[in-house]
């Protein structure tokens, strides 16, 4: 039997929460689980008003996460790329790496 829970989009049953929104002709289903309670808390908190607030605060910060992820490889490039030092030549360069891996086994 599902029953809706007080001040949310979606229904709660059997200890997971299930949201359900309409996008136009698309229906979006979220089974949040585990996170269930941990979304509850944001609701009560009083900071979101709703659990569509709720929701895009999460999904704009997995945004912000990809994005800073994303950017770390292209930033290292980039200053590789900026370094003044000359090149290393391959083979010094995985020579060092197997000492650094051999000094780390050692310890």
């Amino acid at each position: 039997m599902r029953q809706r829970a007080e001040g949310w989009q979606g229904w709660w049953r059997d200890g997971r929460t299930c949201y359900t929104a309409d996008m136009a002709t698309n229906a979006i289903h979220i089974d949040l689980v585990d996170m269930a309670e941990h979304a509850r808390q944001h609701l009560e908190s009083g900071k979101d008003e709703s659990m569509d607030e709720v929701m895009q605060d999460a999904v704009r910060a997995l945004d912000r996460e990809r994005a800073a992820f994303e950017e770390m490889p292209r930033r290292k490039v980039q200053e590789a790329l900026d370094d003044p030092r000359p090149p290393i030549p391959i083979d010094e360069a995985f020579a060092e790496l197997d000492r650094r891996i051999a000094a780390r086994r050692a310890r």
